[in-house]
């Protein structure tokens, strides 16, 4: 047995998959008796659980059997489950590595430690350490309780300094192979947030680890991560990633057991120590395992299907990170933290989350058992910088001519609605078309949860730094008081003397509204859709509007929709336009169609689509063209916009 066991065999972890609070409560070997009694509350054997009409002894844990297995027995009929299975009352079953057993609709999430494959297997387990010093931190917190009270930055000192004792502490006690052990599954996660937050330069943009080693000691780690880069084959571009975590999930461990790295034990400390510092330190104050990737601004979207399987968007492609939570409750904990910071609840019976993180981008959660496989968080991550048409241009997601052409609609006060799926960069464009509004006009926008940033930059520089005219509104769930609908602020809109209105997504009766202030003096408003093509987008918009006012005759709404929307941008998920990008199989957003919409035709009850730029062969290899249809506003175009009608005419013959 090793000298120094973080765990021993018998405790056991435990976590109220119901709490939004960090702890894991670690027990020894005893009975414990779990249920809806309020009054045993502070029992040493006992665990209260929050739910509805909870029996008051609902299940046991326990130690049974020849070989001292943790097992749960079931003490109310028809009311426990373990991992989705019912268990009759009297039954026992044995307690895997992590279980989630569900009274009614409570839950606690019990973990077996290790400690005791570890000691087998002769060394430590890194993530043992970790979750080790993040309880002894939350006992410190409850025996200090002043500590609560500081500012953010002072807590964070304080509570740095404790995590060092504790590591000091630990440090004593291991021996220079089981140091050697934990250094080597230290560096396996940072040659894999390395290798996910790597730019096209070939840069780790975000990752920047080992903040408290000195700069001889950050050198040699460079080295060694260096040199296992080489022995490994590891290519660290950005469209070779998932390839590279491949090489990391296959062959570092045998390489790293036959190779001997140039590390001292004290850089090996460091290295640890580190390892274990940024991981208490990012769940207490951060996002855990998703801090990194969160960071990177090369990664777009973050997708967690379970506490196991954590894939991300990066470079137009999406693949597996190898990246994994300690457990299924560390998921929950991080999706209530975000729902709490975003003044939003998510509970057992209000599962589905919608929220935004502090820099805008967007998350969706989703709990189990709604989430069959475990707790979903899906997080598309908003670009810190804001992003202009003249931008989206030179990153291929439009042609030139489509750039000036949408610019100058905008200044003209032409209704415009993007289309496209989920995914596709419609937020981005609506948010580059909002920039070029004169700074004169007033804006109110209106969004369930608010991703525009219009105040943070501006078209033209010279506008810059000046104060615009814009009020931002969000609508809200009823968690806080009664709910308020797009529908409630389109209205109250209308109330605030806007000269445009930008309505983030126009979504089910709502449409209808967003319609009627168009048609009534708001020209100049835009907003997005789901839809596939223009085509599509028009019998949304009708489908939508029913949905607000049902007795109306589809022929009214399909006039409304026609003498409300001048033109609609289509933008999809395409192969790149740059070669080199699209051998190495990358995809872009691109707007693959600008249409100008029609008058309502009287005789055939539709409404026509007359595309004026499109994008050829987007599967392929993409290029755009302008169709030759010369747009019915054009000379109202060039005299509010200044627009060059040669110009156009120039591209129309090329």
């Amino acid at each position: 047995m090793n000298e120094f066991s973080l765990a021993k065999r018998y405790h056991l972890y435990m976590t109220d998959a119901g709490s939004v609070h960090d702890r894991m409560r670690i027990v020894g070997p005893d009975t414990y008796f779990v249920g809806g009694d309020p009054s045993r509350l502070h029992d040493r054997n006992y665990v209260f659980l929050n739910g509805s009409a909870l029996p008051l002894r609902g299940f046991k844990l326990d130690l049974n059997g020849p070989f001292d297995q943790w097992t749960v027995t079931a003490l109310a009929d028809g009311m426990v489950d373990m991992g989705g299975v019912p268990l009759r009352e009297g039954e026992a079953v044995p307690i895997q590595y992590e279980s989630r057993i569900r009274l009614r609709d409570a839950s606690l999430i019990v973990k077996l430690p290790n400690a005791e494959r570890s000691a087998q297997l002769g060394t430590l387990d890194l993530s043992e350490i970790q979750l080790t010093v993040h309880n002894q931190l939350l006992d410190f917190e409850e025996r200090q309780p002043s500590i609560t009270q500081m500012a953010e930055n002072k807590r964070k000192l304080a509570l740095s300094e404790q995590v060092n004792a504790f590591l000091n502490e630990i440090n004593r006690k291991i021996d220079a192979k089981q140091r050697a052990s934990l250094a080597k599954q230290a560096l396996l996660r940072h040659l894999e947030l390395h290798c996910l937050s790597t730019n096209d330069a070939g840069h780790p943009a975000s990752f920047s680890p080992y903040a408290e080693m000195n700069d001889a000691e950050r050198n040699e780690v460079r080295k060694v991560i260096n040199l296992v880069s080489v022995q490994l084959g590891l290519s660290t571009k950005p469209i070779d990633t998932a390839d590279d975590l491949e090489l990391l999930r296959t062959k570092y461990e045998p390489t790293m057991a036959n190779a001997k790295m140039p590390m001292s034990d004290l850089l090996q400390r460091s290295i640890v120590d580190d390892a274990v510092r940024d991981w208490v330190m990012s769940q207490r104050f951060g996002m855990g395992a998703l801090e990194y990737l969160l960071e990177a601004p090369v990664i777009s979207e973050v997708m967690i299907c379970s506490y196991d399987r954590i894939f991300v968007e990066k470079v137009g492609r999406v693949f597996d990170t190898g990246l994994r939570f300690e457990e299924e409750s560390e998921v929950e904990r991080i999706a209530k933290r975000i729902a709490s910071a975003d003044n939003k609840a998510l509970t057992m019976r209000d599962p589905l989350l919608d929220a935004r993180l502090p820099d805008g981008s967007r998350v969706n959660a989703v709990l189990n058992p709604t989430a069959l496989q475990g707790n979903a968080i899906t997080i598309r991550k908003f670009s810190k910088s804001v992003l202009t048409l003249g931008k989206l241009s030179e990153f291929n997601m439009m042609s030139p001519e489509m750039e000036r052409f949408l610019r100058a609609a905008v200044k003209a006060r032409r209704n415009i609605v993007v289309s496209g799926g989920t995914g596709t960069g419609k937020t981005t464009l609506l948010n580059a078309l909002a920039l070029t509004v004169p700074y004169d006009e007033r804006i109110v926008t209106i969004e369930d949860t608010g991703e525009l940033k219009i105040t943070d930059s501006a078209d033209d520089p010279d506008d810059l730094g000046r104060s615009r005219n814009l009020v931002a509104l969000e609508a809200r769930d009823g968690t806080f008081g009664s709910p308020i609908t797009i529908r409630d602020l389109l209205r109250n809109a209308l109330r605030m003397r806007p000269d445009r209105i930008i309505v983030g997504e126009c979504r089910d009766g709502a449409a209808l509204d967003m319609l009627q202030a168009m048609n009534t003096g708001h020209d100049g408003s835009m907003t997005t859709a789901h839809a596939n093509s223009p085509e599509e987008l028009l019998l949304r918009l009708e489908n939508l509007a029913l949905q607000g006012a049902s007795n109306l005759p589809a022929r009214v709404v399909r006039q409304q929709i026609a003498s409300a929307v001048d033109i609609v941008v289509q933008v999809h998920r395409t192969a790149s336009i740059d070669p080199q990008k699209r051998a190495e199989g990358r995809k872009q957003r691109s707007v693959v169609q600008v249409a100008e919409i029609g008058d309502f035709e009287e005789e055939t009850g539709e409404i026509p689509v007359f595309p004026i730029f499109e994008m050829a062969q987007p599967s392929t290899e993409p290029f755009f063209l302008v169709s030759g249809y010369v747009p019915s506003f054009l000379e109202e175009l060039a005299e509010r916009s200044g627009f060059h009608i040669q110009d156009f005419f120039a591209e129309v013959t090329q």
